[in-house]
């Protein structure tokens, strides 16, 4: 059996560049470690465009990284119990970590900000990423007494922000219709 070359590590987008601060050798050829492995298809109802960008950051990630994915958290110490869900957190060899929250379909733009419509309901964007960050922080801390520092994006490959300020987030932390290999692929 012939070995594959080793190559370091290099990110297929440049959004994730933040996470390469480690030159790792790696094998060609071998993807990204998931966490819990992919869901059967039974399991899939509602989330085949998460699946879709997991296979995606699977096969464009090297074995290098590890992606954890639908990460479920709560923050009960509060009076009023908080519960979210990461969609995507991938860390790297040095152990950075980069957190992805998806919004797949249309987005609404306002003076009010960025929104998801969810039925009737309308949730702010922004507001969800930054309530993800703070509760995965906030465990985090109380479960080892250290501080955990996150990085994000907003993946929303269907919408493209045309109004940076009403977003309210980095531009360099948004990966959205304007972005050409969003729609791209992983090899079958």
């Amino acid at each position: 059996m012939t070995e594959l070359p080793e190559q370091p590590a290099k990110l297929q987008h440049p959004q994730l560049s933040l996470l390469a601060t480690v030159n790792v050798p790696i094998k060609l050829g071998l993807m990204a470690y998931l966490v819990p492995a992919l869901p059967a298809a039974s399991r899939l109802d509602g989330h085949q465009a998460e699946l879709e960008t997991l296979t995606l950051l699977r096969h464009k990630l090297s074995q290098a990284f590890t992606i954890y994915h639908s990460v479920h958290w709560t923050r009960a110490g509060s009076t009023v119990p908080m519960f979210g869900e990461a969609d995507f957190i991938i860390v790297n060899p040095a152990g950075s970590m980069l957190v992805i929250e998806q919004k797949r379909g249309p987005l609404e733009e306002s003076s009010d900000g960025l929104h998801k419509r969810y039925g009737d309901s309308l949730k702010s964007v922004p507001v969800q990423i930054h309530r993800t960050l703070d509760g995965l922080r906030d465990k985090f801390k109380r479960q080892t007494g250290h501080r955990l520092t996150l990085d994000y994006l907003l993946f929303c490959p269907d919408h493209r922000v045309t109004n940076l300020a009403a977003a309210g987030l980095d531009a360099e932390r948004i990966v959205d219709a304007r972005h050409s290999d969003t729609q791209a692929r992983p090899p079958d």
